[in-house]
């Protein structure tokens, strides 16, 4: 179950829009590629893939949705840097 963000991840999206403002640059994010579906393996003690009950299970859905699509939105929509 998707539970939010770690603060650093604002930090270091912040520090790149900084850059970003700096340099006349436009940032797109990407939530999401096509190995979230993906058969699942572990690199580095960290789980790849295998994350499709994000997609399937509508609770999980809606804490992600609410946990991390919103937050990010509600931080960066108005950022001219943002695209």
């Amino acid at each position: 179950m998707v539970t939010g963000l770690q603060s650093q991840v604002f930090d270091d999206m912040n520090a790149i829009l900084q850059q970003a403002a700096a340099n006349g640059v436009q940032i797109t994010f990407v939530f999401f590629d096509f190995l979230l579906a993906s058969w699942y393996s572990i690199n580095n003690n960290v789980q790849m893939g295998g994350r499709t009950n994000w997609i399937t299970d509508s609770n999980m859905r809606s804490a992600l949705i609410n946990n991390v699509i919103v937050p990010v939105l509600q931080q960066y929509a108005s950022n001219p840097n943002v695209r």
